[in-house]
């Protein structure tokens, strides 16, 4: 989404993260957002939300259970609510969009040598997770890997590959959940896989075993699947 948002010589971008449209338990629709210091926009596949600094009617924060949303007013009468992975990123962002709060409070962040890394290593064991997953599941299910068949194989392959980026999905969130904002420190979508494992350790600091471990698990993979 950040690509696609032209940013104007004068605006800062003051939170740009995961951001689920929410009505109900059972009506959440998963997307993203850009908050910067001139307007925002929110979007969830063809839905969209877009306001202006001065088309601001009002931001509230509001408790949910045992989460908190954001509710957005626009001056038209649209209105969202809003749960973020990163909520204290959203909640300060919209704050200073709307007037409540200065914009330096906004773009701080919790100190680097704070984050935590554990779910760094599970996305960095992904492919061994992976395959003891695959292996449960076709021990409970009493089926036989050495006779499956070619479209099974890949169907595997397909599955294992899920599950890889799942894991190296969950360490974003988590990222984005401890307060920290993943595109602002450089790091790259989870989609670029190794990559993303290695501009995280290099945003915080850190050596490069979680992302080494990642690779020389995935040579492991393709070996197998070669031999």
């Amino acid at each position: 989404m950040a690509s696609s948002l032209n940013i104007r010589a004068d605006e800062t971008i003051l939170f740009e993260g995961d951001v689920s449209k929410f009505k109900s338990w059972t009506s959440i629709k998963l997307g993203s957002g850009i908050v910067t210091n001139q307007r925002c926009i929110f979007q969830w596949g063809n839905e969209s939300f877009t306001a202006e600094k001065s088309e601001l009617k009002s931001v509230e924060e509001q408790k949910h259970g045992f989460t908190t949303k954001i509710v957005v007013e626009h001056k038209s009468g649209e209105r969202v609510s809003l749960i973020a992975a990163n909520r204290r990123g959203l909640k300060n962002s919209m704050y200073a969009l709307a007037g409540m709060q200065s914009e330096d409070e906004a773009l701080k962040q919790p100190e680097a040598s704070d984050v935590n890394n554990r779910t760094a290593w599970v996305a960095a064991f992904g492919p061994l997770l992976a395959d003891i997953i695959v292996l449960l599941i076709y021990s409970i299910m009493g089926w036989n890997l050495n006779y499956a068949t070619f479209t099974q194989l890949v169907r595997i392959v397909l599955f294992k590959v899920v599950l890889i980026y799942s894991f190296i999905r969950i360490d974003y969130l988590s990222l984005q959940a401890q307060g920290f904002n993943p595109s602002a420190m450089g790091i790259l979508p989870p989609e670029k896989f190794p990559v993303y494992l290695f501009s995280r350790a290099k945003a915080f600091g850190h050596g490069k075993a979680y992302a080494i471990t990642w690779c020389v698990l995935i040579g492991i993979e393709i070996l197998v699947l070669l031999v």
